[in-house]
């Protein structure tokens, strides 16, 4: 019997190994929280822009649930949670299919929910950005390629200008 434990073994090396390499720790297939890991921040450009679209494209995720913050010197910059459905074929239209508030203030509809961004919102603002050469600093998701933070004009910040988004507890409900 001794001669099958190596035999057994490197089966079983075998096994794992091709495990590993098959599976993506921070890519649930549906449900749970994504890791919340990202790139490091950096200024926005059409190159980033590009890379991080193509993640989200080949993720194939056609409805989610995240909360974003939304810093500005503006109407009710509160948290919000939204959850949304995306469309499987291209041109991917979404659709906000509920948003509530995620933070401690008072409960009650979301005032102006127009002001918080889907993942395709964040994208045509980076884009916007870009094409009209605004000062913007982005970080993406390394896996999924959404946008974690979109920072546009943050110099701006001290005199009451410019627009914070910040993407927390994204979580993948359905994929194609």
């Amino acid at each position: 019997m001794p001669p099958r434990r190596p035999l057994l073994a490197a089966a079983l090396l075998a096994s794992c190994l091709a495990a590993a390499a098959c599976s993506d720790p921070g890519a649930p297939r549906t449900g749970g929280l994504v890791d919340d890991s990202a790139t490091p921040l950096v200024a926005g450009s059409a190159a980033e822009l590009a890379a991080a679209r193509q993640r989200w494209e080949a993720a194939g995720i056609t409805r989610y649930r995240f909360t974003e913050g939304r810093g500005c010197f503006c109407a009710d910059s509160r948290s919000v949670r939204l959850d949304v459905a995306r469309a499987a074929e291209p041109p991917h239209h979404e659709a906000v299919q509920s948003v509530a508030y995620d933070d401690e203030g008072p409960e009650g509809p979301v005032r102006y929910p127009e002001f918080f961004l889907t993942v395709g919102g964040l994208f045509a603002t980076i884009q916007h950005a870009i094409d009209n050469h605004v000062e913007i600093l982005v970080r993406y998701h390394p896996v999924y390629g959404y946008p974690t933070t979109v920072d546009v004009e943050p110099s701006q910040h001290p005199m009451d200008g410019g627009v914070l988004y910040q993407v927390r507890r994204f979580e993948i409900l359905e994929r194609q």
